[in-house]
């Protein structure tokens, strides 16, 4: 492999780690879905504590059944919890629309954002 292009120290800027680490629980739960061996498991954390607030595995990943995990997250924490944001790359691509629009109820958004 021939470099045309030679690295500079000096201009070599390091860059700032952008984290979604909240101070408050349950002020950010992130979700996402991962394929083990063709099971489908999806899991919701507590960004702030890092708590595993629910966790299923599924034959596919619909938004059914990342309702009924986020929903025994709920009945697991008193069904006191209220999203503010829902952070995840995955579940956005899967679910689009209908998991937006059945979670809007429940999602406030940041102040100033």
């Amino acid at each position: 492999m021939v470099e045309l292009a030679r690295h500079n120290q000096k201009k070599q800027k390091k860059r700032k780690r952008c984290r979604y680490e909240r101070k408050h629980s349950l002020s950010l739960v992130h979700a996402d879905w991962l394929d083990y061996d063709g099971t489908q498991v999806i899991a919701y954390e507590d960004d702030a504590s890092r708590k595993i607030l629910s966790i299923g595995e599924f034959a596919h990943a619909t938004t059914e059944n990342a309702l009924s995990v986020f929903k025994r997250a709920e009945d697991i924490g008193g069904g006191l919890i209220l999203l503010m944001r829902l952070q995840s790359s995955i579940i956005t691509v899967y679910m689009g629309h209908s998991i937006g629009n059945t979670l809007k109820l429940r999602m406030m958004p940041l102040s100033g954002k």
